[in-house]
């Protein structure tokens, strides 16, 4: 039997799984030979071949996660002018939400408090928020899923490339900002919105989405409510040299 003619029995017999190796090398050359020796050779070639190969042939659909772009990166700030009130609303008040492919999770809003007055808050596009967590891959794919309902990972219905650090919201309106990038490609989404009138519910719930990863929502969860357990260990020995 040819060297051919074997390579391809020992390729179909390896894929079945029929036939061992050693049994393979004697019906091709009988008593071990110099010829059995390069057969051994091809099986182990062959074998290598296919294991690598059917490891490495994994369907999109056996990834729940395969679906996000590996450069999947989100940048939103939401911007308020002058004259809109504040309010305590995740969807509503300034803040910048910031995601990078790694899953480094940033979020930030300046609060701003004067003496007889609820709070304000501000944000700043120029900087980086301060670091808030890491997402896993799962909540990665479960963000990303979510927006595709929503109408924002297709780049052709996108708005018109603008430079965020030059945006100056009106006096009495909120203005969004919403960069991504996926797939080699960046697009951005923006709205303005007067103080009176919602958001489009495809911003609101990618937001509120946002703020609940960031636990910056104003309904915070009972597990992040829980008071901290407080141990006693007795009273301050320190306490006659305060007060003489």
């Amino acid at each position: 039997m040819k060297i051919e003619s074997l390579c391809e029995t020992v390729l179909f017999l390896n894929l079945t799984g029929r036939i061992s190796a050693r049994r393979l090398c004697a019906v091709g050359c009988g008593p071990y030979t110099s010829c059995m020796k390069k057969a051994c050779l091809v099986i182990v070639f062959l074998w290598l071949t296919v294991g690598l190969g059917c490891a490495s042939s994994v369907s999109p659909a056996d990834d729940p996660y395969g679906g996000v772009p590996e450069d999947f990166s989100l940048d939103l700030a939401i911007l308020a002018g002058s004259d809109v009130p504040d309010v305590p609303e995740a969807h509503l008040r300034p803040s910048r939400y910031v995601l990078f492919p790694d899953g480094a999770y940033h979020y930030g809003t300046e609060t701003v408090v004067k003496l007889g007055q609820p709070p304000s808050y501000r944000v700043e596009t120029r900087n980086l928020p301060g670091f808030t967590r890491t997402l896993s891959r799962q909540h990665m794919a479960q963000l990303w899923s979510n927006m595709q309902q929503w109408g924002f990972t297709d780049p052709a219905v996108a708005d018109d490339m603008i430079n965020f650090n030059r945006v100056s919201p009106p006096d009495e309106r909120r203005v969004y900002l919403l960069a991504l990038t996926g797939n080699d490609k960046r697009w951005v989404f923006t709205r303005s919105y007067h103080f009176d009138e919602p958001p489009d519910p495809g911003f609101i719930n990618l937001v509120r989405d946002l703020a609940d990863l960031a636990w910056a929502s104003e309904y915070l969860p009972d597990e992040v409510l829980m008071k901290p357990k407080r141990y006693d260990f007795g009273p301050d020995p320190y306490a006659r040299y305060r007060n003489p």
